[in-house]
């Protein structure tokens, strides 16, 4: 197998690399949001098409970006909004040969999954270090770019376990959507490296607000890449006490979440579509129709 040099969300859940190779270590309750909003009315449009990215580097083409425009019931842009996400996902597929609380023995290195995931907006993290070593932890987006680093120094050897309050290296709640846990033991070319998929996913509308994933300009345009939309990927579902109740995967019902201001007042509109594939042809989202 090939040495692997950087983060990456892989097809499995679970994954430990190191420089000579690789091995591989809630339903969704549907609901519909109309015209939700807070110390007044709205009536308002949002546009979303699509398009792609130039592709300067044909080896490394840039990826397709969902963009869109948010209007008024006057089709007036409105700048500012806030765009966040909350996504499905299915039942947990308990996995061949692995009972609940399936731990870890104590006798090697390893990541395990958080607790719970998917994580609503605080959670826990917990590994182990078969040695006294350097030990990296950080929360990595799919840009490949640190979110959050919860650990940096050198550990002793044993079962370690962190509450991480959800928020990002400056102190603000990350948006929700996939991240992955990138566990570095060691130094540089000899450090081994644990993963695991944690999705972010808050029903929180205060919070959707404080976090959305992109901003309205003036003309009440925003664009979201498609790598964002975690529809298909996979991820070990756990409970509060960190126990794996199999494998869920994302599916292709999204929505789209809207949040802005009109004067003292907070509107908030989400709207679900089906991106099963990336969409070709125009998505309209009208508020109250």
């Amino acid at each position: 197998m090939s040495n692997v040099s950087k983060p990456s969300f892989p097809a499995s859940s679970s994954k430990s690399w190191n420089k000579t190779g690789a091995r591989e270590g809630g339903s969704w309750l549907r609901r519909t949001v109309s015209a939700l909003l807070l110390n007044g009315a709205c009536i308002g449009l949002l546009v979303i098409d699509s398009g792609c990215g130039d592709e300067p580097n044909p080896t490394e083409p840039e990826p397709q970006e969902l963009t869109g425009r948010l209007l008024d019931g006057s089709n007036q842009p409105i700048a500012g909004a806030g765009i966040g996400f909350r996504f499905a996902w299915t039942a947990p597929v308990p996995i061949e040969g692995r009972v609940a609380d399936d731990r870890t023995d104590g006798g090697r290195s390893e990541l395990l999954p958080p607790s719970p995931n998917p994580i609503d907006e605080t959670g826990f993290f917990e590994y182990v270090t078969a040695v006294e070593e350097k030990v990296r932890l950080t929360l990595v987006d799919h840009r490949f770019l640190v979110v959050r680093t919860l650990v940096d120094e050198r550990q002793d050897a044993g079962s370690h376990r962190l509450f991480w309050p959800g928020d990002d290296d400056h102190g603000a709640p990350v948006p929700n959507g996939l991240y992955l846990a990138r566990l570095e033991l060691g130094l540089d070319d000899n450090a081994s490296i644990f993963e695991q998929r944690v999705l972010v996913h808050s029903l929180d509308l205060e919070r959707q607000r404080e976090a959305p994933f992109s901003h309205t300009d003036a003309d009440g345009t925003f664009s979201v890449p498609w790598p964002v939309i975690p529809v298909g990927r996979d991820f070990l579902a756990t409970d509060i006490a960190g126990e794996v109740q199999g494998r869920s995967t994302v599916l292709p019902s999204v929505q789209f979440c809207a949040t802005w201001s009109n004067g003292d007042s907070l509107l908030v509109e989400c709207f679900e579509e089906e991106l099963a594939v990336f969409p070709e042809d125009e998505l309209r989202l009208v508020v109250g129709r």
